[in-house]
């Protein structure tokens, strides 16, 4: 992906082992207990190893913090789906529900979350990871709909308001797994797009619904 570049590329398979051993006590203990011990003891990797490759645990978390945002971004930014119809500005409610679903990467990022938005260097990444979202929101939006300039500043509230939608959906996700029905948001959210936009029905897709 352009827009970003793969965080583990570049890390030996030692450091590999120790970002994944941070990932998994964040996800089996939350942020507050990544601790150098307990990092050590999930990757099999000693202490000294973190500091080697990172530096020190604020360097750590900042590795971790671009993994995650770029395995959220990425998701995005791949080809559409073949299942899905690419010829519907719905197709961005697939993707949004796929993108928000409480996986591995996204659980972390919103326990990270906090945290980031507390330090300096992480929020400038933080900043950074919305603005690379919205650009792909509004390049899916503007390829699926023919736009005059009018609309354009519709467009650009849209592409950020979807990604105010997402993080939502994963919030309630992962707080009310057994309750929250994804399914059933996302077809809201794909009549949303489709037809339910003042300025842009009718010109969004290539089919009308039935009559």
């Amino acid at each position: 992906m352009a827009r970003m570049h793969d965080p583990r590329a570049e890390l030996s398979p030692t450091a590999r082992r120790v970002l994944h051993g941070a990932e998994q006590v964040i996800l089996d203990q939350g942020f507050s207990k990544l601790t150098l011990a307990n990092i050590s003891k999930a990757s099999t990797e000693n202490v000294a190893a973190v500091k080697y490759y990172f530096g020190n645990k604020a360097g750590l978390v900042k590795v971790l913090f671009d993994t995650v945002t770029y395995a959220v971004v990425s998701t995005l930014a791949a080809p559409p789906d073949d299942q899905v119809n690419g010829a519907h500005l719905g197709r961005l409610a697939a993707e949004t529900g796929r993108l928000n679903q409480p996986t591995s990467a996204s659980r972390i990022f919103v326990d990270v979350l906090p945290h980031a938005l507390r330090d300096p260097v992480l929020l400038e990444r933080l900043r950074g990871y919305y603005r690379t979202f919205f650009e792909l929101h509004l390049e899916q939006l503007r390829a699926e709909a023919r736009v005059d300039p009018a609309s354009s500043s519709a467009l650009n509230g849209l592409a950020s308001l979807l990604s105010a939608i997402g993080d939502g959906l994963t919030l309630q996700a992962m707080v009310a797994p057994d309750t929250f029905d994804m399914r059933e948001a996302l077809a809201a959210l794909d009549l949303l797009l489709q037809y339910g936009l003042p300025g842009f029905n009718g010109d969004m897709t290539s089919e009308q619904p039935d009559q």
